[in-house]
């Protein structure tokens, strides 16, 4: 008799069973790169030849949700929090006009003070970086000041970093301190960019969040405190688009029965989410990698407010990950996201 589309369907309705039923996370792991294997040979069958080619937003979708099923529960946790929390640290932010532009000078000045309180151990590295300086950071005026970017060369240990000066130097030191972030995280594990880890912007997410403490602490200045609220209005939002993205993947996968098919209802489902389907751009990877760092980070953040070597501790816990030891369990086993999260909003509400 053969087989169909509809029997692999059911192997995946067992798979997601088994999921449901398991406790132990490696197996979790195990099991979901099955599901995510059946569902792309659904899809490769029922959608058609050419469907690689001709990428549609459904096919992205497809390709994006699944692999974080894990840390959805976690992204819900954080809406749920929100959706109950007073939204006046959500939408009241009002950024104080630029009194004075930091010289270039002060700028660094500001940055090596901030490192320096962090601790003798994450000074070291900043010193590190800070030697070679000249010949490692751009200060790009065609840049935004909100935009930063690090490339890192292994085996050579040389790292690169350009940081947008257009716009509000105060925004270039945010910048900076996040890059210098990724970059101390180098020094701690030189492999941490090379390997599979996805959430690498925990380490810079966490630098960046503790130096906006630092310098609104010294300068008394409230632009780095509404940066802090800001953080929380964007990945509120983000939380919000991935969801609404997962309902859409899942949506259009149980209901579509050809290329065409999945195509429409891709469209319409993304419609009645409320997107523009002419000029969306299909950045779940994208939107996740941030947003779950960032809840780490704050975590991280909360420890560091309470005992700053802890917080280092488990940063570095996360930084040198054990290959034996997958990322998720790697993250979980170090910090519980999302708990220390209404202790955040209420710290940066009193700032």
């Amino acid at each position: 008799m053969g087989w169909t589309s509809k029997d692999l369907r059911e192997d995946l309705k067992e798979l997601k069973r088994m999921y449901r039923q398991e406790n132990d996370n490696d197996r979790k792991e195990e099991i979901l790169s099955a599901i995510h294997t059946v569902m792309f040979n659904i899809c490769d069958i029922e959608m058609g030849e050419g469907s690689y080619a001709d990428i549609s937003d459904s096919m992205l979708l497809f390709s994006s949700v699944p692999k974080f099923t894990m840390y959805y529960p976690k992204i819900y946790e954080f809406l749920n929090l929100l959706n109950r929390t007073d939204y006046d640290v959500l939408d009241n932010v009002q950024y104080e006009t630029d009194k004075e532009e930091i010289k270039k000078e002060d700028l660094f000045n500001m940055l090596r003070d901030f490192y320096k309180s962090v601790g003798k151990e994450v000074f070291g590295y900043y010193e590190q970086l800070d030697k070679v300086r000249d010949k490692m950071v751009n200060l790009e005026y065609e840049m935004d000041a909100t935009e930063g970017l690090t490339y890192n060369v292994p085996v050579l240990n040389k790292r690169y970093i350009a940081v947008g000066s257009f716009g509000d130097r105060r925004d270039t030191l945010s910048t900076l301190t996040h890059e210098y972030g990724h970059s101390i995280a180098t020094i701690i594990n030189p492999k941490r960019y090379s390997n599979d880890d996805f959430f690498i912007e925990i380490e810079s997410l966490f630098f960046e969040l503790i130096g906006l403490d630092y310098y609104y602490s010294i300068n008394h200045d409230n632009f780095y405190a509404d940066c802090m609220r800001d953080k929380i209005t964007t990945y509120y939002w983000n939380a919000n688009n991935v969801t609404a993205m997962k309902r859409v993947s899942d949506k259009t996968f149980e209901n579509m029965e050809g290329e065409l098919s999945s195509k429409k209802l891709c469209k319409r489902y993304l419609r009645e989410e409320g997107f523009d389907t002419k000029q969306l751009t299909i950045d779940v990877d994208d939107k996740m990698k941030y947003l779950f760092s960032y809840i780490v980070a704050v975590e991280l953040f909360e420890t560091y407010k309470e005992d700053k070597d802890l917080a280092i501790h488990l940063l570095k816990q996360i930084i040198n990950r054990d290959n034996n030891i997958s990322e998720y369990n790697s993250i979980f086993e170090t910090v519980e996201p999302v708990k220390s999260m209404n202790k955040h909003l209420e710290r940066i509400r009193r700032y």
